[in-house]
């Protein structure tokens, strides 16, 4: 294999603190090369970074950062595209030493796009005899030419496709009536939707379809010096 590669870098960056209650920091990175030593190595990439925070009163905080990567490799019989996103956002509110407040969203956004081949196993060639595979299952052949598969040919293939949306948010809020005692209730929620391309029609999506929730509440008492009794 000739891994001989030319690839170029550059970097930037900038902070701005533009009042004393806003600071904010941007850095990027681009990245370009002539070939690439894998499929998925990009030929072109870039990352951006935003980070951003304002404290308007001294009980308040509101934080915000976007975090963005794009991936490509446009050769031939390659035609890789990726991109990896996350956005955040919190707030922190202390108005008093009885009161606290925490509010957080976050959203990613992954994708992945390229052409691929495999094989389903020994015996299964293109094209598929009838009733071999489950109804639906990909038979189209692939577009890779067969001297570019290298040794173990594979007979199926096509445009793979790979994405999740992810939304994660949370709330928490902590009272204390008095001294020793402290009362904090919460919610946190966790929702994924995504899809890909899958050989077998009948397989579960698992992990990239779900929705988890956790509202939760408790206290934490103190019992005397170094001892606090706590339960949620």
């Amino acid at each position: 294999m000739n891994a001989d590669i030319t690839s170029h870098s550059l970097l930037a960056g900038i902070w701005a603190r533009p009042t004393d209650t806003l600071r904010i920091n941007f850095d990027t990175e681009l990245f370009w090369a002539d070939s690439a030593y894998s499929r998925i190595d990009p030929r072109k990439q870039q990352k951006y970074r935003i980070q951003a925070s304002y404290t308007p009163r001294r009980w308040a905080s509101l934080e915000a950062s976007v975090d963005i990567l794009e991936h490509r490799n446009n050769m031939s019989l390659v035609n890789d595209t990726e991109h990896n996103r996350a956005y955040t956002f919190t707030t922190v509110l202390t108005p008093n030493g009885h009161f606290s407040f925490d509010l957080g969203y976050t959203f990613l956004d992954v994708y992945f796009r390229m052409l691929e081949c495999w094989a389903y196993g020994s015996g299964v060639t293109f094209p598929a005899a009838p009733g071999l595979l489950p109804p639906g299952s990909i038979t189209t052949p692939c577009v890779i030419p067969p001297d570019v598969q290298g040794g173990d040919v594979t007979a199926f293939g096509g445009l793979v496709t790979y994405g999740s949306k992810t939304h994660f948010a949370y709330a928490d809020v902590v009272w204390k009536p008095i001294k020793r005692l402290a009362l904090k209730a919460g919610y946190s929620g966790l929702f994924a939707n995504g899809n890909t391309i899958f050989l077998n029609p009948n397989a579960p999506v698992g992990p990239l379809r779900y929705a988890y929730q956790k509202p939760y509440g408790g206290f934490a008492f103190d019992l005397g010096k170094g001892i606090t009794f706590k339960t949620t």
